[in-house]
């Protein structure tokens, strides 16, 4: 018996499971991270599409292991956590190429109907509004992409390397309650 025949035998299978094949997935989209990841070896659990979702949080690239405790501690903040199946907090993460190409931004978008977007970081910003914006000057205020509220802040792993932007990153979970509250309730 090999390894992982002895493995499965114990009931000690694969802690993850692929739930999509990847060619599903939008050109240039690396995943959608589902709000609870699963995680082996920092493998994520892909979800189907046409799921609902009231937050939508979008982020360039992967969120590091690093970065991970303190996205959680952001949404805990505005008293919410990954995989809260009733709140429809999702967090989604695009490759550069995608935040490139409008079609398969737009297919990564329809994935959910969310009815709030955060953008997490300066590129995601300026993709999902469609201009060049100056990132300082998004922040602290409701934006809107395609009739649906957006709101700007930074990325986990920007804040890690840029400790004093935490209390701007407190200001723009503030307004993402506020807005939820008036959307949401």
């Amino acid at each position: 018996m090999n390894r992982e025949q002895t493995l499965h035998a114990l009931g000690l299978g694969p802690l993850w499971k692929r739930r999509a094949p990847p060619e599903q997935f939008a050109k240039g989209v690396e995943a959608a991270v589902a709000a609870s990841p699963v995680r082996a070896g920092g493998a994520a659990e892909l979800r189907p599409s046409g799921e609902v979702c009231n937050w939508l949080f979008v982020q360039e690239g992967p969120v590091s292991h690093a970065a991970e405790p303190l996205l959680d501690a952001m949404l805990a903040a505005i008293d919410l956590k990954r995989g809260q199946g009733a709140q429809g907090v999702r967090v989604i993460v695009l490759a550069a190429e995608a935040l490139n190409d409008a079609a398969a931004l737009k297919t990564a978008l329809e994935r959910y109907q969310a009815r709030l977007i955060i953008a997490l970081g300066s590129g995601v910003a300026k993709a999902l509004l469609g201009t060049e914006l100056e990132f300082e000057s998004a922040r602290g205020q409701v934006l809107e992409r395609q009739g649906i509220p957006l709101i700007v802040s930074y990325s986990p792993d920007y804040l890690l390397q840029n400790l004093p932007k935490k209390a701007g990153a407190w200001a723009d979970l503030c307004l993402m309650r506020r807005e939820a509250r008036r959307l949401l309730d």
